[in-house]
């Protein structure tokens, strides 16, 4: 009786939604569910209540779980580079492979100074005298994989300006040492070099003295014309007077020199170097004498170095 009455009620909530009378609840059967989801209820209701019921529509025996999302092995992945090792001259590129270098500071530093250019100007039309020195330098460290380059003159660049230069008044003046690698410098000609187109004589400390009418007398080698002594009588001029071929007297010396005897000094020097401080006799014969020698009958004359004190090169 009572059995039949559930079969009933059960009938009665499936076509009515609601439940009413006496009957037994069926576990996970809820009034909240509805008409339609009864069945499904059921279905999974366990009439012996022994444990949970299964889940709709899945086996009760739980199965291994799903792989993670992305863990399978990702085959598009780069391989990575291979190990690259660079020497000299050498680099290593993004994908492994060696490249050359054209510098590399591995390399020791080359001296281009052999390889400079050196230009020399002398221009007479402005009387002077230019020397410039182009300098030069290495234009590539290397010369090839693990190969650093040499110093030629293939590989020295010279620079477009110049690293030094020197100009100088041509007249009693010259450039040494205008050479490449050199260090330039100027230099005076030395004394009774011609100067002012001829009608001068240099000094030996660069400057160009007017014509001394003493440079044209010229007595025997190895003695020599010191030139015209400043502050002396007119046309006294100052010779330096060997001890070759033989001793002589400046009495003599000027003698020889159609001239007469001013004063006379020893030597101390490399010629015409008088010691102005302690004349001689004219009659005294000394070896290296300087004689100061004047035109015959100019007064002033003597033999107690009366021909001044300075001379005019």
């Amino acid at each position: 009786m009572c059995r039949a009455f559930r079969a009933a009620a059960a009938l009665a909530l499936v076509l009515l939604g609601t439940g009413a009378g006496c009957f037994t609840e069926f576990p996970g059967v809820t009034d909240d569910a509805g008409p339609f989801a009864t069945s499904d209820a059921l279905e999974g209701a366990s009439p012996s209540g022994d444990g949970p019921p299964s889940a709709p529509g899945h086996p009760s025996s739980a199965g291994p779980p799903p792989s993670a999302p992305g863990s399978a092995p990702d085959t598009d992945a780069a391989p990575p580079p291979p190990e690259c090792t660079a020497g000299l001259c050498e680099a290593c590129t993004g994908d492994g492979t060696l490249m050359g270098l054209t510098n590399d500071v591995r390399c020791p530093p080359q001296d281009c100074v052999h390889f400079e250019r050196a230009e020399r100007i002398d221009d007479a039309g402005l009387g002077i005298v230019v020397c410039r020195i182009f300098g030069a330098h290495i234009s590539a460290t290397c010369a090839g994989p693990e190969q650093c380059a040499q110093a030629s003159a293939a590989t020295c660049l010279v620079e477009a300006s110049p690293r030094v230069e020197v100009r100088t008044l041509s007249d009693c003046n010259d450039i040494v040492d205008c050479v490449a690698g050199g260090a330039p410098r100027v230099a005076p000609w030395d004394r009774l070099h011609p100067c002012d187109g001829g009608r001068g004589m240099c000094d030996g400390a660069g400057n160009c003295l007017p014509p001394d009418p003493c440079l044209s007398i010229v007595p025997s080698a190895p003695d020599q014309t010191c030139g015209q002594v400043v502050g002396a009588a007119a046309g006294t001029c100052r010779f330096y007077q060997s001890a070759a071929p033989s001793v002589m007297s400046c009495l003599t010396f000027c003698a020889i020199q159609t001239m007469q005897c001013a004063a006379a000094y020893e030597n101390v020097g490399a010629g015409c170097t008088p010691d102005l401080a302690r004349p001689i006799e004219c009659y005294d014969p000394v070896v290296d004498s300087v004689c100061d020698c004047q035109p015959h009958g100019n007064s002033g004359g003597g033999n107690q170095g009366g021909g001044g004190n300075d001379w005019g090169h």
